[in-house]
């Protein structure tokens, strides 16, 4: 699955080069940064899914998601 991350990852990079109009050199530190990201995030979240339970983190995950969508969009109409 991290490989897939990272190839999606990677198809995207060219758009992004050109929306924020850098070079290569400047934008090889998001898929860095991607990488890092994922690195702390699986660990974390496999703990607390021990810690808290799989079902109630997921709830949990999937309530916050909804909230934050509803934020947005009452923000940006």
């Amino acid at each position: 699955m991290a490989v897939l991350d990272a190839t999606i990852v990677n198809v995207g990079l060219p758009k992004i080069m050109a929306s924020f109009g850098v070079g290569l050199d400047k934008i090889e530190w998001v898929v860095t940064a991607y990488m890092l990201a994922m690195a702390v995030a699986l660990p974390t979240s496999g703990w607390l899914a021990d810690k808290f339970g799989y079902k109630r983190l997921y709830f949990i995950g999937l309530f916050s998601f909804y909230i934050r969508i509803d934020v947005m969009r009452q923000v940006f109409g």
